[in-house]
Formats: C-alpha cells, sequence, structure tokens
C-alpha cells in the first residue's frame, strides 16, 4: 500500500472578512495614534491648568495690597490737601500780622522822630509773632525761618 494521496489545495481568494479585520485593525492603529495625541494634549492642558490656578490664587492677596495701597494713597493725598490749605493760611496770616506791623511802624516812626530828633542807628525794634506758636521774633528773615519751621513740626505731628 505505498500509494499516497495528494490533495491539492487550490490558492483560494481571501476571505471577505479577513479584509475586513485588517480594515478594522488599521482603523484601530490610527485611533489608538489620535488617541496618544489627545492624551497628549490633555496633559499640557491639565499643566497649564494648574498654573493657572496658581497665578489666580495670587489675585485676592495681590487686590489686598491694591486696597491698602489706594487707602494709603488717598489718606496721604488728604493730608497733602489739607496741609497745603493750612499753609495757605498760614501764609495769609504771615501777610496780615506783616501788614498790620507795617502799617503801625510808621505811626511808631512818626512819634519816635518827635520825641527824639537824634537819628537811630539800629532803628526801630519790630516784635513779629509767629502764628503758629506765638513767639516773637524781631527781624523778618528770622520770623519767616521760625515760621516755616514751626509750620513742618505742626505738619509732621510735633504740634
Amino acid at each position: 500500500s505505498g500509494e499516497h494521496t495528494f490533495v491539492n489545495v487550490e490558492h483560494t481568494a481571501p476571505h471577505p472578512d479577513e479584509d475586513k479585520i485588517q480594515e478594522l485593525q488599521a482603523q484601530v492603529s490610527t485611533m489608538k495614534g489620535i488617541l496618544e495625541k489627545k492624551e497628549e494634549e490633555l496633559a499640557e492642558l491639565r499643566r497649564v491648568n494648574g498654573e493657572i490656578k496658581k497665578k489666580l490664587e495670587l489675585i485676592p492677596p495681590l487686590e489686598a495690597q491694591l486696597e491698602v495701597y489706594r487707602s494709603d494713597y488717598d489718606t496721604e493725598k488728604g493730608q497733602r490737601i489739607d496741609a497745603q490749605d493750612r499753609v495757605a493760611a498760614l501764609e495769609e496770616r504771615i501777610r496780615e500780622l506783616t501788614n498790620r506791623n507795617t502799617n503801625t511802624a510808621p505811626r511808631q516812626d512818626g512819634q519816635t522822630d518827635q520825641a527824639d530828633s537824634a537819628p537811630q542807628a539800629t532803628g526801630p525794634v519790630s516784635v513779629l509773632l509767629c502764628p503758629v506758636c506765638t513767639t516773637m521774633c524781631t527781624t523778618r528773615d528770622a520770623y519767616i525761618h521760625h515760621v516755616q519751621r514751626c509750620v513742618e513740626t505742626a505738619e509732621s505731628g510735633g504740634l
């Protein structure tokens, strides 16, 4: 029984389901690539989101600090305006006192000339009172210098 049976296998066309399987596998591969890209994008967006959250956490303290600065500025601005008003009032008072003193000085000079006909070497001594502390000054320069110091001291809280 030396006979062998040979079966000739015909080469058959691929089964139609195999084509679909290959097509679906290609789609799966493509979708995996897209999914990887989307996961990378998601990771980047999460990182950016974390950075933005950190920056947003800084906003309330910065707003509070801004409000403190604004309040300080408004207070200092009000104090500057008040100080300027006080300086203007004191300057007006100085002018009034200087004018009053100047107006009384000629009368005193006239009385002095009548009482003593000899010329005086030093001239009449006038006393200027500081409008802030009523300190007496004998010269105009000393008076102006003193009043400026007195006003500066009063502005800084000394009086």
